[in-house]
C-alpha cells in the first residue's frame, strides 16, 4: 500500500512539474487546428428563395446566413440544415442528410439549385 502511496505521489509531482514544450521563442507551441468563422459576405451570391415547382413536398426553399454559417430551410419544414462548402465552388453539402447542393450560375450570377439526396435530384430557380 505504502508503495503504491508513494509512486502516485510521484507520478503526480512529475506531471506537476514537466515543462511545456516551447518553441524557439520561448512560447508555447500554437494548436495546429484553428476554427475560423464563415464570413457573411463570401455567400451573398447564394442567398435568397429557391422554388421548386416539380417537388409535391418541398415547394420553395430559403437560403441565408445564421449564426455565422451558410443555412438552408425548406418552407414547409421549420428545420434549418448548415450548408457546409466543398473544395469545388458552387457545390456544398448538407452532412445531416449526406445530400448534395450544387448551385447553377448564368453570366456570372446565381440562378438555380440543384439538390441531389438519395439518388433523386430536384432543381429550382432563384428569385429575383
Amino acid at each position: 500500500m505504502k508503495k503504491i502511496f508513494l509512486l502516485s505521489i510521484v507520478f503526480i509531482g512529475f506531471q506537476t512539474f514537466a515543462k511545456q514544450p516551447k518553441t524557439g521563442k520561448n512560447t508555447p507551441i500554437k494548436p495546429i487546428i484553428e476554427c475560423k468563422q464563415a464570413d457573411s459576405t463570401a455567400y451573398t451570391d447564394y442567398y435568397g428563395k429557391y422554388n421548386m415547382p416539380a417537388n409535391p413536398y418541398i415547394k420553395s426553399i430559403q437560403v441565408f446566413f445564421h449564426n455565422n454559417r451558410l443555412v438552408g430551410k425548406a418552407n414547409e419544414f421549420p428545420q434549418m440544415v448548415e450548408l457546409n462548402q466543398n473544395q469545388i465552388g458552387d457545390e456544398f453539402e448538407i452532412e445531416q442528410f449526406g445530400a448534395k447542393v450544387i448551385f447553377i450560375r448564368k453570366s456570372g450570377l446565381v440562378s438555380g439549385a440543384k439538390i441531389t439526396f438519395q439518388g433523386q435530384t430536384i432543381e429550382g430557380t432563384k428569385e429575383d
